[in-house]
C-alpha cells in the first residue's frame, strides 16, 4: 500500500508541476504498469474504486505561463498536457476543485477536460497552423484560464480549423457495441495530421434522425451505466431549434436548397459539430456531404475526406 501512496502523490505532484514524467515513470514500473490508464486503475482500486486528483485552471494556466515565457519545452509542455489530459479524463479519476466547490469529473462541470484536449491538440507536432498563429490562440486561452475561466471551445476551434489551411478528414470506427446496435446510423469523422496516420481530434459526428431522437440518448445512458459512470447532465439548450446551424447555412448558401437532403446542424458544448441527416442509413454520400458543410460552417478552403479531395467553395458541385 506504500507504493501506491506514493504513486497517487508523486501522480498529483506531476499535475501541479512538481514533479516529472520521469518521477511518474518510474513509480509506474515500480508498481507493474505501463500506461497512465493502468496506473489510474491500480490506484483507484487500491483507495476505494475512485482515485481522487486536485488540479485547478490555474495549474493549467501557470504551467502555459511558463511555456510561453520560455521556461519549459514544447515536447514537455506537449507531454505534460497529454498526461493530464489521461489521468483527469479517466473513468477511475474523481477530480476535486475548491473554485467549482464539488467533486466533479473533470470532464464535465469544470471545463478542465474539453480545455486540456484543446492544448493537446494545438501542441501536436502534427498541427499545420503556422507556430505564430497556434501562439496567438494560446495567448487568447491562457487569458481565460488567468481568470479561471473554462475555455469557451465554440468560440476557438473555427478559427483553429481556418487556421490549419488543408484539413484532412477520416471515417472513425465507431465502439464495437455502438457499431452492432446502430449500423451505419451513426458515423465520426476525425480530424488527422499531415501524414494521415492518426486521428487527433473528432470534430464532426453525423447521425440519422430517427437514430439521434429516439435510440442515442438511451444507448449512452447504458454504456454510462456499464461504466459505473454518471451520464453527464449536460445542457440541452445548444440542440434547441433556434440553434439549428443548417437555417444560417440554407440562408448564406441558396445552393445547398437544391439538394434533396434534409438535415440539421449542431454544435454542441464542446464545440463539436454533430450532423443530422433524414435518411434510413448514413452512406458515403452523406458523410461527404456533412464534411463540406462542415467546412462551409467553418470558412475551411481546403479538405480531403479519406485521402480524397472534398470540393469545400462555395458554388461547388453539391450533387450527392
Amino acid at each position: 500500500m506504500q507504493d501506491e501512496r506514493t504513486a497517487a502523490d508523486v501522480l498529483q505532484c506531476f499535475l501541479t508541476g512538481d514533479a516529472r514524467a520521469a518521477d511518474l515513470d518510474a513509480v509506474a514500473r515500480r508498481l507493474g504498469v505501463t500506461s497512465l490508464s493502468e496506473l489510474c486503475e491500480n490506484l483507484a482500486a487500491a483507495f476505494g474504486g475512485l482515485l481522487r486528483v486536485d488540479l485547478l485552471l490555474s495549474d493549467v494556466a501557470r504551467k502555459l505561463s511558463l511555456f510561453l515565457n520560455g521556461k519549459i519545452a514544447r515536447d514537455e509542455m506537449s507531454l505534460w498536457v497529454n498526461c493530464a489530459h489521461s489521468i483527469v479524463t479517466s473513468d477511475r479519476v474523481h477530480q476535486f476543485s475548491p473554485q467549482w466547490d464539488n467533486d466533479t469529473r473533470a470532464s464535465a462541470g469544470s471545463g478542465l477536460g474539453p480545455t486540456l484536449r484543446l492544448l493537446s491538440f494545438l501542441f501536436d507536432p502534427q498541427h499545420t497552423a503556422p507556430q505564430f498563429k497556434i501562439r496567438s490562440t494560446l495567448f487568447r486561452i491562457l487569458r481565460h484560464l488567468n481568470a479561471s475561466q473554462a475555455v469557451p471551445l465554440r468560440g476557438f476551434l473555427p478559427s483553429l480549423f481556418r487556421d490549419m489551411g488543408m484539413l484532412r478528414f477520416f471515417v472513425v470506427a465507431n465502439p464495437p457495441h455502438f457499431s452492432l446496435e446502430a449500423p451505419n446510423q451513426w458515423v465520426d469523422v476525425g480530424l488527422a495530421g499531415t501524414t494521415g496516420d492518426d486521428i487527433r481530434l473528432i470534430p464532426l459526428s453525423i447521425f440519422t434522425r430517427r437514430f439521434f431522437h429516439d435510440e442515442l440518448p438511451g444507448i449512452v445512458s447504458d454504456a454510462s451505466a456499464r461504466l459505473g459512470t454518471e451520464r453527464c447532465a449536460c445542457d440541452r439548450f445548444a440542440y434547441h431549434p433556434e440553434n439549428n446551424q443548417a437555417i444560417s447555412l440554407l440562408e448564406r448558401y441558396p445552393d445547398l436548397n437544391r439538394i434533396p437532403v434534409t438535415f440539421q446542424y449542431f454544435i454542441d458544448e464542446n464545440g463539436l459539430a454533430e450532423i443530422i441527416i433524414q435518411a434510413q442509413e448514413i452512406r458515403r454520400e452523406h458523410v461527404r456531404f456533412a464534411v463540406k458543410l462542415f467546412c462551409l460552417q467553418n470558412e475551411v478552403g481546403r479538405a480531403m475526406l479519406d485521402d480524397h479531395h472534398v470540393s469545400c467553395a462555395q458554388g461547388a458541385p453539391w450533387a450527392l
